[in-house]
């Protein structure tokens, strides 16, 4: 007979249990799958399009992936590169040869070793797939070499010197995984990942596209620790309104972007926290020029009188843009002037000595009149052809912001004697017009990365879509001189070289007026203070909280303890980290008293009892 060993009793599995708890907090034992409701519940308000980080393209799948893959370079608080699996990085004295040291003790989410070769075997593959080259051809052009001699070293050798790193942002797969998987098919899917959450299984993370909720749960193995929040569920909503409805209702716990209507009217709950951030994008007026594919073959059937770089300018100062934040955001955003949002500081603004459209409707008059577009006997502007001028404003239905923006445009374009005919289409039909180039002007979103190199490649002559749809640009821009920026920035080292370069390219862009960024909305989010708190936003100061460059935002989150009063936004996931330290600490000593005292009392009783004489 095998006899059990004793189970501590009395203060013993008192210190016992305590330990215990401590090892679990600390990530020492992997805890069991928490229960759906002890998740962080986040509203989705677009498409999760799908979980293939090569191939996914909605706001929405690309923050799900932030918090699935740890990037070889990432993103920290104040969007500056930080280690992620890469621990450091070295550039040669020629700023072509990049090598990156992969730590040992980096592992997957199932335990098994991440390394330099996983990071070369992804390379490649994106390399040999032609629908992923394409996709990435930004990426994939410039490096003329991959290799990692041993587990911890990655080399990339580039064809030329290049300013950006080129593993920041860079997506590293499993091979133990997907080794032989087709990585261009949008369906090549696994749960196993390296951020801080990853998907429950394959068939949370296949559920992508379906309107399904995504579950993820926290990655036990992730190299800087768990998460505090046992994990995160994504779940789709038909719209904002609703996500709102849900929030209130406690059925989801995070909501962003609101509306400013929306976001005033939580203001004051005493279980709904609010937070304004800096947004990392822009909302524009897109002006067909008569587009053009990447060989400059002319497609779709844009305004005539829209190709003339006069008329563009003058539908530019027809804007009044102080009027359009202030009715259509209701003061939440800042007026646009380039494609770089004011979060980036070393990057965004016109160059010095730039003069930025206003509102001037007399200086827009006389830039029509210079141009030969001249009022008739009604006021109205007559085209080329003697016909009345007009212009088609195509909108998104789904987007209610929109059609304030079409009546700011419509005002300042009617007071110049030009009719606009808007029409409200669906997100889908909107992006096939678009595409096809049968449109005059439109209104764009466009979220905006770190490093302004893929900002600045999407608007080249050769990212130029075709009429199909195919191409990465984002309004068929083209300017030679534009071009020419980007490649010399793309090879300047120098910082301030560099910024100085970029500024310029986008002080070109803005006066050709096809893309005018009409403003940078703010984000406006919502969530329960009354179970959550530490959302990190990034930047630290008055930054996003979702949606970022990276996964502080939802990494940082804990629980409300009981009777600890409402949640809050955190300077910094370091604070509340520390915060826990010291709490464990104490809780250790504490342990280390009890456990002293346990002893003690043990032996004195082990002692024979002495016999007074």
């Amino acid at each position: 007979m095998t006899r059990s060993a004793p189970r501590p009793t009395g203060p013993l599995r008192v210190l016992v249990a305590v330990l215990l708890g401590c090892l679990v907090l600390l990530g020492v034992a992997a805890p069991a799958r928490a229960d759906a409701t002890d998740h962080l519940q986040v509203a989705v308000l677009s498409e999760i399009d799908t979980l293939n980080p090569w191939l996914a393209t909605t706001p929405a799948a690309e923050m799900i992936l932030r918090q699935q893959y740890e990037r070889v370079v990432g993103r920290g608080i104040s969007n500056e590169l930080v280690p992620g699996l890469a621990s450091q990085w070295s550039t040669s004295a020629d700023g072509r040869v990049w090598t990156y040291t992969f730590p040992a003790g980096r592992v997957w989410s199932d335990g098994e070793p991440l390394t330099a070769q996983d990071a070369e075997w992804t390379l490649r593959a994106l390399a040999e797939d032609p629908v992923l080259r394409k996709a990435h051809e930004g990426l994939l052009s410039g490096i003329g070499g991959i290799e990692a001699p041993d587990a911890t070293t990655l080399v990339i050798t580039m064809v030329e010197p290049q300013a950006a790193n080129p593993a920041a942002d860079l997506v590293v797969l499993p091979e133990h995984v997907l080794s032989g998987a087709d990585l261009g098919d949008p369906s090549t899917l696994t749960s196993v990942g390296s951020g801080p959450f990853v998907p429950v299984d394959d068939d949370v993370a296949a559920a992508a596209g379906s309107g399904s909720p995504v579950e993820l749960i926290a990655n036990q193995h992730f190299w800087r620790g768990p998460a505090a929040l046992p994990g995160l569920d994504f779940v789709p909503q038909t719209d904002s309104a609703a996500a709102v409805e849900a929030l209130v209702a406690g059925e989801v716990d995070f909501v962003s972007p609101l509306s400013a209507e929306q976001f005033d009217s939580l203001a004051g709950r005493t279980d709904i926290g609010t937070h304004v951030g800096t947004g990392r994008s822009y909302t524009s007026l897109v002006i067909n020029p008569g587009v053009a594919d990447s060989e400059d073959v002319p497609f779709g059937d844009g305004s005539e009188a829209l190709r003339d770089p006069l008329v563009r300018q003058a539908v530019q100062w027809s804007i009044a843009q102080d009027a359009l934040i202030r009715d259509a955001l209701q003061g939440y955003g800042e007026a646009g002037l380039t494609l770089i949002p004011p979060v980036y500081p070393d990057f965004t603004g016109l160059s010095e000595g730039s003069e930025p459209f206003a509102f001037d409707l007399a200086r827009a008059g006389e830039l029509l009149d210079q141009a030969g577009y001249l009022r008739g006997d009604d006021g109205l502007r007559l085209g080329l052809d003697g016909q009345p001028l007009s212009f088609r404003l195509l909108i998104d239905s789904e987007d209610p912001t929109q059609t304030m923006i079409a009546e700011q445009v419509t005002s300042g374009l009617d007071a110049l004697g030009i009719g606009v005919e808007t029409e409200a289409l669906a997100t889908a039909d909107l992006a096939e017009r678009v595409n096809a180039g049968e449109y005059d002007l439109h209104i764009g979103n466009q979220s905006v990365g770190a490093d302004p190199d893929h900002e600045m490649l999407i608007n080249t002559c050769d990212a130029r879509r075709s009429s199909d749809g195919e191409g990465i640009s984002e309004a068929n821009y083209c300017n030679s001189e534009f071009d020419q920026l980007y490649a010399e920035q793309h090879t300047t080292v120098d910082p301030a070289a560099r910024a100085d370069l970029v500024r310029q390219a986008f002080t070109i862009a803005y006066f050709d007026g096809v893309i005018r960024p009409l403003y940078y909305p703010q984000q406006l989010s919502a969530y329960r203070s009354d179970r959550f708190t530490g959302f990190q936003p990034q930047p630290a100061e008055g930054g996003m909280i979702a949606y970022q460059n990276s996964y502080w935002g939802f990494y940082s989150v804990a629980p409300v303890q009981p009777d600890s009063g409402p949640g809050e936004v955190v300077p910094a996931p370091s604070i509340q980290r520390l915060r826990i330290a010291v709490l464990l600490l104490a809780v250790v000593a504490a342990v280390a008293v009890v456990g002293a005292a346990v002893i003690v009392v043990r032996r004195r009783r082990r002692k024979p009892s002495r016999t007074l004489e």
